[in-house]
């Protein structure tokens, strides 16, 4: 699955959303508002998870890490609309 909403955490498009704001702020705050959505999402999701019962028969390191990359991808899909 890829995603057309580039990573918070990319520094090079944190530097192309702020040179495109400058262009068309308009199109711009609409991706910016994409992007918010999405890491409320996935907090919302992994938020979700933790209130959630769990046995720990099946609990590791690479499962929480899949969990994550995985709520992170599916509030990515969410807020793309």
């Amino acid at each position: 699955m890829s995603s057309s909403i580039p990573s918070t955490f990319d520094s090079a498009a944190l530097a192309q959303l702020k040179f495109d704001a400058r262009v068309n702020p308009d199109a711009e705050a609409k991706q910016v508002s994409r992007q918010f959505e999405a890491v409320f999402i996935n907090q919302l999701l992994q938020s979700m998870r933790k209130a959630t019962f769990k046995s720990e028969l099946f609990q590791s390191d690479a499962k929480k890490t899949y969990e994550s990359l995985f709520d992170r991808e599916i509030a990515n899909q969410i807020s793309s609309g």
